[in-house]
Order: C-alpha cells, then sequence, then structure tokens
C-alpha cells in the first residue's frame, strides 16, 4: 500500500475506495504511515454502497464514529465535512432535517496537526 512512502511526506491523500475506506484506514492507522501525511480526505460510505441495502444500525453508526476518532488520536484535526451529491445510493448517516435529504457518501477533509 503505501509503505514504500514511510519515509517521504505526503502532501495530501485521498481515499476515495467505494466502500472499502474502513479496512484501508484502519491499515494506514496500524503501519504509522499517517505521520507522514500532512493532509487527508476519506469519502465515507454508508451501508447502501455496500449492496446492503438498508438503512443505518447503531453498530454502523459506531464504526463511522470510531473512524473519525481514530484520526483524532493519530493527530489529526477535522477542519471541513460536505456531502457528496454524485451518490446514487441513499442512506443517512445523519438526519435528513440537517441534510435536506438522504445521502450515502460525505466527503470529510483532516489536516495533521504535526504539521502546522
Amino acid at each position: 500500500m503505501l509503505y514504500c512512502h514511510l519515509q517521504k511526506t505526503i502532501d495530501y491523500l485521498k481515499i476515495d475506495i467505494e466502500a472499502s475506506e474502513f479496512p484501508a484506514i484502519r491499515d494506514i492507522l496500524n503501519s504509522g504511515v499517517y505521520k507522514q501525511v500532512k493532509q487527508v480526505a476519506i469519502e465515507v460510505h454508508t451501508p447502501r454502497i455496500k449492496r446492503r441495502k438498508r438503512e443505518m444500525d447503531i453498530l454502523d453508526y459506531a464504526e463511522i464514529y470510531q473512524l473519525f476518532k481514530d484520526w483524532e488520536v493519530a493527530g489529526f484535526k477535522q477542519w471541513d465535512t460536505q456531502y457528496n451529491n454524485c451518490c446514487f445510493y441513499f442512506s443517512a448517516l445523519v438526519s435528513e432535517k440537517i441534510a435536506g435529504k438522504k445521502l450515502c457518501c460525505y466527503e470529510n477533509y483532516y489536516i495533521n496537526k504535526d504539521f502546522l
């Protein structure tokens, strides 16, 4: 994966791998390569994109919440979140009252505080 970059600084890492972001992020965090990344953008998908076509349950929310917390523990600060309007599957990560509609994809942007 990114192991060849352990000694290099990565200015910007975009993670957009269509519902495979959770295992990839765990690998990045466990390997320590995140320490060399200045900024990261992660497209997070709800279970609908995984062809499970169902509404979110408590375990889904817990998994996504833990993903956000893991980046914070690793020294990253979230500085922006946006809804991705390009998704064709719909599920609610946040309330329809907040989002205005159900979406399955969310863009999250982080900055590594060690590089500030």
